[in-house]
């Protein structure tokens, strides 16, 4: 119903722009035939026009984006209820830090425009800081980067001799001054300002790591899916780089679709426990939890995240525990490790964790927009690529988009040979490295079930300067067990009562899984789970829909179906899987 309303409304001010413009138009024409002297010259008719469209296309902004704002919640950053994003702080996490958004790379003059989408589009830094009235005055005491972003900031280090004042006019962005060891800075301004937590250029806490890396590629599935008998034939780069560590063969996805399966990578939790589920959520990370990029920060690590993903957004509290946030909602490959490279060499001399998204292979497979797909774009002919509306997740098997995203990975990889090259230069650095994915593709297979293996059996590799070789690890993965394994490698302390994550034994962890567990958790939908053993597959799929809330009831054996090993299945759920089950859904 909203959704027509608005259509009308857009449609209604196509119309009334045009007649604006026709009657203008025929002020023009009577102005050049001279029977128009007065009282209206032709420029200021003109004029006219342009403050009228203007004043027009600003209200029509404010309904677009107070209508968006309400519909889509989080995932529409940065578009917000709260109003203005370059004013407003948002606020996430315990430790009652601001983080402020500006523009990080923009060459038009004007980087706002009454546009929703372009909005949506910008490139962000996200800072935590404080806002400052008239003046302020920093003691600094190490040598740090210090962000800063006003309108004619005047900027005084107090103790120093004959010291010019320097005048920073960065508005709409972060500028870094150097703050010297014990230096005392005094800033002013006429107008409210913005100073960032400063940025140490050297390492004050002892850490086993020099450099962790996270890299998260969206929807990239086991290779062995797409029928590579090994990850050379499709990903060479990336099969070399990977020479040594660990490859992760039966790791599984906790879930089929980003919102809720990159949550469980990040706190270690399972959804019941994060609660991000609701794909028009109002809610964001729990706010009594911790993060991987806000326990390595405690651990003097400097935290710095790069890349584009709209359910992977600040909104939802990823901006928390990053002294450094780079976000684009279509951020790709190249841009995101070319922030990075510049932020590792900024702070070389800092021990830095860093989180790297990549969104290159989730959007829609019709768009090949490099040179070197041309020929793969012509072959495949255009009727049959265009923009689907359909859910990835719903999708059916489609030989030609497979065959796109084969082209589109072997793209991806040739971008990964930067970001490998370049940390294969850094010479006597401890280097951790984690691949992982969300959920795999559903355009790849026959497989009806949404958390069939094809689907959610996802890449897990590991490296680090220890690793020796390559070794391939069969036991039982999910990717709840990264936050465990990461954090571990840099001897990092988890309370382990709290979190779902378990450590590979392979690794020294305590326990083995004996099955990797999946489920499915959507607002009217039915709730699913999937158990995977040695021997067998089981899946479980209720009869009543989740509501709203995530909560379906599942009182007995008739509430739900089984499936074992592709045949329906009679008898009861396994004990060792109900008593899983019942501990997870008491959640």
């Amino acid at each position: 119903m909203i959704d027509n309303i608005f259509m009308v409304i857009k449609k209604t001010k196509n119309k009334l722009n045009r007649s604006i413009f026709d009657i203008f138009t025929l002020f023009k024409e009577f102005a050049l035939l001279n029977l128009i002297y007065y009282p209206t010259k032709f420029k200021d008719i003109f004029f006219f026009k342009s403050l009228v469209l203007t004043i027009f296309n600003k209200i029509s902004f404010i309904f677009n984006y107070q209508s968006i704002a309400k519909k889509e919640f989080l995932r529409t950053f940065p578009v917000s209820l709260k109003g203005n994003i370059f004013q407003n702080p948002l606020y996430f996490g315990k430790d009652k830090s601001d983080f402020f958004i500006r523009i990080h790379t923009d060459s038009r003059r004007y980087s706002i425009t009454n546009n929703v989408d372009d909005l949506q589009n910008l490139s962000l830094e996200i800072i935590k800081g404080e806002k400052k009235i008239s003046s302020f005055v920093l003691k600094n005491e190490d040598e740090s980067l210090i962000p800063i972003s006003g309108e004619k900031v005047k900027i005084t280090e107090l103790n120093k001799i004959n010291q010019k004042t320097i005048i920073y006019e960065t508005k709409n962005k972060f500028s870094y001054f150097f703050g010297a060891k014990d230096s005392i800075i005094e800033l002013d301004s006429k107008k409210d300002f913005i100073i960032g937590n400063p940025l140490l250029l050297k390492q004050k806490k002892e850490t086993k790591n020099d450099l962790v890396i996270l890299l998260f590629i969206d929807g990239l599935v086991d290779y062995e899916i797409l029928g590579f008998k090994s990850l050379s034939e499709i990903m060479p780069n990336t099969h070399n780089f990977f020479d040594v560590g660990y490859e992760f063969k039966n790791n599984f996805a906790n879930s089929e679709w980003t919102m809720p399966s990159f949550a469980n990578i990040f706190t270690g939790l399972y959804t019941q426990k994060h609660g991000l589920f609701h794909p028009w959520s109002k809610k964001g990370l729990p706010k009594d939890i911790d993060t991987i990029a806000e326990l390595f920060s405690k651990n003097g690590y400097l935290t710095f995240q790069s890349g584009g993903n709209r359910m992977i957004n600040p909104s939802f509290g990823y901006s928390r525990g990053f002294d450094r946030n780079l976000y684009q909602r279509e951020m790709n490959a190249i841009q995101t490790i070319e922030n990075f490279i510049e932020n590792q060499n900024t702070f070389s001399e800092r021990s830095t964790f860093s989180f790297l998204k990549l969104l290159d292979l989730h959007h829609d497979l019709g768009y090949l927009n490099h040179i070197s797909n041309t020929e793969e774009n012509s072959k495949i002919g255009k009727e049959d690529i265009e923009y689907s509306k359909i859910k990835s997740v719903f999708k059916k098997y489609d030989q030609k988009r497979k065959s796109i995203y084969i082209k589109k990975l072997k793209s991806l990889d040739i971008r990964l040979g930067l970001l490998y090259s370049y940390l294969n230069s850094l010479k006597g650095k401890n280097i951790t490295f984690i691949l992982c994915s969300d959920h795999g593709q559903s355009f790849l297979n026959n497989d009806s079930f949404l958390l069939s293996s094809k689907r959610t059996k996802v890449p897990f590799f590991y490296k680090s300067n220890t690793h020796k070789s390559l070794t391939k690890v069969y036991e039982f993965t999910e990717n709840v067990d990264i936050f465990s394994t990461i954090l571990f490698d840099s001897d990092i302390k988890i309370n382990k009562k709290y979190i779902d994550s378990n450590l590979p034994s392979i690794l020294s962890g305590q326990v083995k899984r004996n099955f990797s567990f999946s489920q499915s958790i959507y607002p009217q939908q039915t709730y699913k789970a999937a158990f995977r053993s040695k021997d067998k597959e089981m899946f479980l799929e209720t009869k009543r829909k989740t509501d709203n809330n995530g909560i379906c009831f599942i009182g007995n054996r008739n509430d739900y179906d089984l499936v074992l090993n592709g045949e329906k299945y009679n008898g009861d759920l396994p004990r060792e899987y109900e008593f899983f089950l019942k501990s997870i859904l008491e959640n």
